[in-house]
Parts: C-alpha cells; structure tokens; sequence
C-alpha cells in the first residue's frame, strides 16, 4: 500500500487521490476541510477561468484535490438530502420499496459526503521523488550553488530614472558580491586563485590536466538583452535585461584577477543588440572586449555582427525542425570557455499559442540561451508548462551541447 499524498494537514491516496484522512495529531481539523475546500476552489476558480493554461501550474495542481474534494463532498450532502425528503413523502403515501430505495441514497450520500469527500480528485504526484536530480554534477565541487545578498548594491525607488543607471547602483557593492561569490564557489582566499581553480578544474576535465587560463584561449559571455531593441543602440526604459555593472564587475575580474586580456573576451546576445549603456560602459574600462550581436548599427565601441555556423548544435527530438535553431555564432564555436551570466526571472506571460511566448516561468540560465541559437522561434511551444513533466524540453540539449553546457566554467 503506497503511503499516502500530504497536502498541508490532509492526506489523499496517489492512486485514485481520494481524501483518506488528516495528518496525526491533527484529527480535529478534518471538519474544517469544508471551508478550506470552499477557499480552495474559489481560489482555483479566480486563478484558472481568466487563464486556462494557469491549471498545470504546482499551486493549483494542490488546490484542485481539495476543491474537488470539496465538490463531491457538497454533492453528496446535496443528494442526501434530497433523497431524505423525497423518503419522507414516499413513506407518508405508502410506497415504501422506493422510500427504501431514497433511504438508500440518503446513505450513500452522507458517505460520499463525510468519508471519500474527494471522490476521484487527481492528486499532484511528481514523477521524480524529492532530491533526486538527474545526470552527473559537475564542477569544482559538483552542484554548489553560491548566493550572495546585500541591499546596498542597488537603490533604485522603482520610479524615478533608470534601474540600471550608475546613480541607480553602487559598483563597490557589486564587485564585492561577485568577488565573494567566487571565492565561496571555489573554497579560495583570493579572486586570482579562484579563477585559476576553476579554470584549471574545467580543463582538467576536459583532458587537460594541470592547465589553467593561457593567454590565447577566448572567454565568452552570454548575457541577456532580450528586451533590447534590434534597432537601436540606446536603450531609454526600465525592462529587464542585463545589468551593466554585473557585466562590467565579471570583466574585470576576466582581465584583472584571471588575467584574460581584454581582446579575447566577447560580450554577446545573438539575438539583441548590446545596449550603449553596457557596451560603452565596458569599453570604456577595458578597450579591446568585443561585443557579437545580431547586427551592426553603429561600430562603435568594438561591436561586430554574429556570424553563424550551420548545423553546430543538435536536438534529439525529430520535431525541432527549424533549421536556424541549429545554427550557433562562429565566434562562440572558436571560443573555449562561456559564462552563462543570465536574468534570473520568469520569461513570457502570454498565450500558449505558435508565435507567443506562453509562460515559460523561472528558466534560470537555460533559456539565456534561445538568445544563443540562430532562432528560438519554435522552441518555446517544447518548453510550455502544459506539455508536463516528463515531455521533451530543448534546454536539456542546449545544455548537453560542447558549445554550450560543454564550455561553460560559470
């Protein structure tokens, strides 16, 4: 007998995802399931009738047992009590096989009711238990992951200016929290020692035992501009793309403590245009970085345009058919290491529809990578919330791409 599925207090059974019962020692609160079931369907009702595609989010997957529940634990009191009124006339006329018959229903419905009020709701059962990840981790130490947190990096009001304007950031702050995130991630003292830790981990796993950075390798850097117009280099609002300072902090760690010169690190978004505010701003610092986007509206500032090669990259479902997502930019190809500085939010609140982004949630560093590809276009329908869990996802081969995943040290 599987053990049960615990939804807060409440217990149901994975198979039929029947209520069967309250946690121990919290007996008592199954007579408040009827109020909670009631918030739970107003809840799932507000939430998934304006937006239907709101139904495989993880919340609402929870919520609907309940409010199922609840549902079949309303309808069958409902029955019971018709079926009582109805006996009672039957028995006051005489015809007592179908007051029989309507006292049977009185009882059926009092046990749907008070005992299975969840009668074929579908309990949320991952298909993986918890912390069980797949494939192998890698890395210096396998599967680290380094947060660093200080309020006093930014000090934009959320109304006046630009959120990523030098006024709006404190670049000391910055570079601290960067420097501290290298030195946590690799166990160093110092920055200089930390790079060479992670430089020389990454070629050690990749056969080159010993080696750390050497002066003629490229160090690319995927960043995220996908608010940034294709058009025009100057960036004049207040969505989110990447932050210049971050930008400008990791180069200057690249040049001042991995000792990378300047020309052999790119700045790239395939698919956007680096903005003035974050190219200038790190030409500025650092003349000889280049920076690869998808065209070239003024060259200034060493911008070049991408370049693609054919065929770079695979998908190991048939369906991916665009021939542009196989592309990848030569200057990438020719680069040995990446840096995956992505945005870490949700990506599109839209339609699930061909054409429109859908609602592709916390991607983290995974999708940074559409802006990668020579075309993302119908990659997002593979990554909609609605296909479930265990459908083919394009990120798992982006990651496991030698250009991509391969080469990416951080």
């Amino acid at each position: 007998m599987p053990s049960p599925i615990q939804h807060g207090p409440y217990l149901f059974c994975p198979r039929t995802g029947r209520f069967v019962g309250c946690r121990p020692g919290l007996k008592g609160l199954r007579w408040a399931f009827p109020v909670i079931g009631l918030g739970a369907l107003i809840w799932y009702l507000a939430r998934v009738l304006p937006k239907p595609d709101r139904a495989g989010y993880p919340c609402q997957r929870v919520a609907m047992p309940i409010a199922w529940g609840f549902l079949a634990s309303l309808g069958g009191w409902v029955a019971a009590a018709l079926a009582a009124r109805r006996a009672r006339r039957l028995l006051s006329s005489g015809r007592l096989l179908l007051a029989a018959l309507c006292l049977a229903g009185v009882v059926a419905g009092v046990f749907v009711g008070a005992v299975n009020s969840a009668n074929r709701a579908e309990a949320y059962e991952p298909a993986d238990p918890p912390n069980t990840p797949i494939g192998v981790a890698r890395g210096l130490f396998p599967g680290r992951v380094v947060w660093a947190h200080d309020p006093a990096a930014t000090r934009w009001d959320g109304t006046n200016g630009f959120w990523w304007a030098d006024a709006s950031n404190d670049q000391a702050a910055i570079d601290r929290m960067v420097s501290a995130s290298l030195r946590v991630l690799t166990a160093k003292l110092t920055d200089a020692d930390a790079w060479n830790a992670l430089f020389t981990s990454f070629n050690a796993a990749n056969g080159s035992s010993g080696a750390g950075y050497r002066t003629n390798e490229t160090v690319a850097i995927k960043i995220n501009m996908n608010n940034m117009s294709i058009t025009n280099d100057a960036k004049a609002d207040n969505k989110l793309d990447a932050s210049p300072q971050v930008v400008l902090s990791v180069v200057r760690q690249l040049v001042q403590q991995a000792g990378v010169p300047p020309d052999r690190i790119i700045v790239y978004d395939a698919q956007r245009l680096v903005g003035d505010h974050i190219a200038g701003k790190i030409y500025g610092a650092f003349p000889g970085v280049r920076f690869v986007q998808v065209a070239v509206v003024s060259d200034t500032w060493g911008r070049e345009k991408v370049t693609w090669v054919n065929n770079a990259i695979a998908y190991s479902d048939s369906a991916v058919t665009n021939v542009a997502a196989r592309r990848l930019p030569r200057q990438l190809v020719d680069a040995t290491y990446l840096i995956n500085l992505a945005c870490l939010k949700k990506h599109g609140d839209g339609a699930e529809v061909m054409g429109g982004n859908g609602n592709t949630a916390l991607t983290l560093c995974g999708k940074n990578h559409f802006g990668t590809i020579g075309s993302p276009y119908n990659l997002h329908t593979f990554i909609w919330p609605s296909r479930g869990m265990e459908a083919y996802h394009p990120l798992v081969d982006l990651s496991g791409s030698r250009h991509l995943g391969g080469k990416t040290i951080l």
